[in-house]
Formats: C-alpha cells, structure tokens, sequence
C-alpha cells in the first residue's frame, strides 16, 4: 500500500486504528457515520443495553439493508433485459 495512511474510526465508542489507502478513508469514514446511526438508533429503539447484542443487532440490519437494495437492483436490470429481448425480437 504505497498511498496508505493511517486512520481511526469510532464504532460504538470503541476506537478502531487502519491503515488504509487514500481512497479508503471516506469509504471508511461513511462506513462509520451509517454503523453508528444504525447502531444508536438500535439502541434507543429496542432499549439495548449490552454493547455486543446492539453490534450484533446493528449487522444484521444493515446486512438486511444491503441485502434488499441488491435484490432490488438485479430486479431492475432483469426486468430490463427482458424488455430488450422482447424489442430485438420485433425488430
């Protein structure tokens, strides 16, 4: 990693210390921005106390998250496909 630096990031209050290329740390630094909404959100709306069952809970919602939006996308490509199949067909 030639253009590494390193930086930290903050999950859950908990400091977390990378090296990471350049054009890695605002992909880190949103990644950090969206765990920790998810997760105080978690946290406020299911009255979590335990840290390790609101990470754990904050995963799986944003795995759910990434989840849907990849499905939704390949639906849409899909349905896009068939379209053109069906306008070459009548060409």
């Amino acid at each position: 990693m030639a253009d590494s630096e390193k930086t930290n990031i903050s999950i859950a209050g908990r400091m977390y210390p990378l090296i990471l290329d350049k054009r890695e740390i605002e992909l880190a630094r949103k990644a950090e921005e969206l765990i920790n909404e998810t997760y105080n959100r978690i946290q406020l709306d299911y009255k979590i106390t335990d840290k390790i069952d609101c990470l754990a809970m904050t995963l799986i919602t944003l795995q759910l998250e990434q989840q849907a939006a990849t499905d939704g996308s390949s639906d849409g490509i899909e349905s896009k496909l068939v379209l053109l199949e069906k306008m070459l067909q009548l060409a």
